[in-house]
């Protein structure tokens, strides 16, 4: 499946995510997409849970990006060799309990051994 717009006509793949992860729109291709002809877009209609994530497309590869569009606020791309993930970014308070969580575990395991 190959995505080919123009200047004027941008081919769009509309992705409805209402309706939450398991009923969200996906595109199942089974052989490869072809995003790399410029002039496509990805756009969506609804607001995300804010904690889900979503498949945009399976494939049996892709090549290329969305030139146009972005992801929903909070949300972040992440193509992978078979599919589009449509995921939450990490709260900066997520990743300070993380840091914090391994610091504890480094000093107690620093600890452990002296």
């Amino acid at each position: 499946m190959t995505f080919s717009g123009t200047s004027g006509n941008l081919a769009t793949y509309l992705v409805d995510i209402a309706s939450g992860a398991n009923n969200s729109d996906r595109l199942t291709i089974g052989g490869v997409l072809n995003l790399t002809n410029g002039f496509d877009q990805i756009l969506f209609s609804g607001t995300p849970e804010g904690t889900i994530s979503y498949i945009g497309f399976t494939t049996g590869g892709n090549t290329g990006t969305f030139d146009f569009g972005s992801a929903p606020a909070g949300y972040q791309f992440i193509y992978g060799d078979n599919n589009l993930i449509l995921e939450p970014v990490p709260e900066p308070s997520t990743w300070i309990a993380g840091a914090l969580a391994m610091g504890v575990v480094g000093w107690s395991q620093r600890r452990r051994f002296s």
